[in-house]
């Protein structure tokens, strides 16, 4: 089963995700981002859930927490906006960003997708990684310091007289 660390102070909210995550990840919680970043390197885990919403991380713990962990995928849960509240730090660092007020279905096939498209790019940046691309090789150079690739239409003529002496052809075109 894949395993999610949440960062969260709210009850309330890590209730409804073990709700509505029950069955596709596995919650663990954590009491601050770094100690969620930290699981997430040695234990098996796909995800850190950041409640970014509840005061518990900051933009900058975030942007370090990237830095160190780059392979971690961070969501971002924020609530809905009441009124002239101000805009939530830190949405720019997460990989995703979903609202909790969703259903709990839509939230758990937000997660399962994002999962799926972090884990597919992972795999197509390994095979990137592990086929590089050879470099085309250089054309070879002569004894007359060409690169031969004049001497291209002098192989076709010569091909073309080969070709009519031994087909018998009076004008080859």
């Amino acid at each position: 089963m894949k395993a999610a660390v949440l960062v969260s102070r709210d009850a309330a909210l890590v209730a409804q995700l073990q709700r509505a995550l029950a069955g596709a990840l596995d919650l663990l919680p954590a009491e601050s981002l770094a100690r969620g970043v930290e699981r997430s390197a040695t234990l098996l885990v796909h995800v850190v859930l950041v409640d970014l919403g509840g005061g518990v991380v900051t933009p900058e713990e975030l942007g370090q927490a990237r830095s160190r962990q780059p392979q971690s995928f961070l969501v971002g849960l924020v609530r809905p906006a009441v009124g002239a509240e101000p805009p939530v730090q830190g949405v720019a660092e997460c990989d995703l960003v979903i609202p909790v007020d969703l259903p709990d279905a839509a939230l758990r096939a937000a997660v399962d997708k994002a999962l799926r498209v972090h884990r597919l790019g992972r795999e197509l940046a390994a095979l990137r990684r592990e086929r590089g691309r050879p470099e085309a090789p250089a054309p070879p150079i002569h004894g007359n310091g060409t690169s031969g690739s004049g001497s291209m239409g002098t192989a076709l003529r010569e091909l073309g007289k080969l070709l009519s002496t031994h087909f018998d052809i009076e004008r080859v075109v």
